[in-house]
């Protein structure tokens, strides 16, 4: 009986790990695609990069 507890308790605690990591991973790149396109939008605008980064900083909180 521990043996089983322990076992689905390391289990489980793997994937956790596993899934917390792809997660992050996942996160990351949704981010930099908004990113990306939010810069993209501000350049269609006609800002200058200076303007751009400024403005992309503000709207994203950095």
């Amino acid at each position: 009986m521990k043996n089983t507890i322990l076992a689905l308790g390391v289990g489980f605690l793997i994937g956790r790990h596993i899934y917390k990591k792809y997660d992050k991973k996942e996160a990351d790149r949704k981010e930099a695609q908004v990113k990306k396109r939010l810069i993209e939008t501000l350049e269609d605008l006609g800002l200058t990069k200076r303007e751009v980064k400024s403005q992309s900083n503000h709207i994203l909180r950095r």
